[in-house]
């Protein structure tokens, strides 16, 4: 196992890099409503004091439709912007999850061969290795123990198909034979504590 790669299989910075996200997005969107504003609503002045009361009377009727206008322009920004984001950032967890947890349904079915993969910019893609590990780990035992259980099984039936009865060296030899066998599938086992 690599034991320079962290143990995190969660990044600590990713609900930060996710607000920090979301923060920008609202700013651009105050920023963008601002900007809109200003150009909306600013007027040059006129020429006379009549003109520019004139003005100011039209502009506040206007005030309350352009306040409506620019805040829903910016809620609609600033809610499509944050929802985006959290599509993409669920995107990168919900869905190595529903790999992981297919993989692992697949190999308790008993199917230990294939590895996991996931893209390197996945939320948990750690867990892919640790997972691949784990199940090289117990292919490997199964594969010897199925081994050992096969030396086993001949060794009895060695005994039992004999044309005639074993002496008691021969049935000595088996005897050994098969406890050496049984103590090494005892060994294997005792590697799978639950």
């Amino acid at each position: 196992m690599d034991r320079n790669r962290t143990d995190e299989t969660v990044s600590r910075s990713y609900p930060y890099r996710f607000v920090v996200l979301c923060i920008v997005t609202f700013l651009a969107g105050v920023l963008l409503s601002s900007a809109v504003i200003w150009f909306y609503i600013y007027r040059e002045p006129a020429a006379s004091y009549a003109d520019n009361y004139r003005m100011l009377a039209r502009l506040r009727s206007q005030i309350v439709y352009s306040s409506l206008v620019i805040y829903a322009i910016t809620s609609i920004f600033i809610i499509g912007g944050v929802a985006f984001l959290s599509l993409l950032y669920s995107h990168r967890v919900a869905g190595p999850l529903h790999k992981l947890g297919k993989f692992v349904r697949e190999r308790a079915d008993g199917h230990l061969t294939g590895k996991v993969t996931l893209r390197q910019k996945d939320v948990i893609h750690p867990i892919a290795g640790d997972l691949n590990t784990l199940i090289a780990y117990y292919s490997a035992a199964v594969a010897q123990l199925e081994t050992r259980a096969h030396e086993l099984d001949s060794a009895a039936r060695m005994i039992s198909g004999a044309a005639q009865p074993p002496t008691g060296e021969e049935l000595q030899k088996a005897l050994i034979h098969i406890s050496e066998k049984s103590c090494e599938i005892g060994d294997i086992l005792h590697h799978f504590r639950l």
